[in-house]
């Protein structure tokens, strides 16, 4: 099975375990469609992720729950930006893998 996390009109992959410790703590919608999990978060969720620092430039973590967890590129920039300038990057949907325009909105 593939996951998914799905904020606003963004969707990042995820990794198993990170799946795992979103469907255990029962605060996140998903849905399953077509042999994927998507786990629906909102502005709220965000917070909860706390990038970890690295140096490495393919290993991207993130804190969730007191545990941290492998995160794609993709998503780790997403986090840090969200973070850093206190706004929500949307973008479109990756299935390609890449960006075509990022849009920012205020958080609310």
């Amino acid at each position: 099975m593939k996951y998914l996390i799905k904020i606003q009109t963004s969707s990042f992959e995820i990794s198993h375990s990170l799946a795992n410790a979103l469907d255990s703590k029962n605060k996140f919608t998903s849905t399953v469609q077509n042999e994927t999990k998507v786990f629906i978060l909102n502005d709220s969720h965000i917070p909860l992720f706390q990038v970890v620092s690295t140096t490495s430039p393919t290993h991207l973590y993130a804190r969730l729950f007191g545990k941290k967890y492998r995160i794609s590129g993709v998503l780790y920039s997403f986090f840090l930006s969200s973070l850093l300038t206190g706004k929500v990057i949307l973008t479109n949907k990756l299935d390609t893998g890449t960006f075509d325009k990022n849009i920012v909105s205020p958080l609310t």
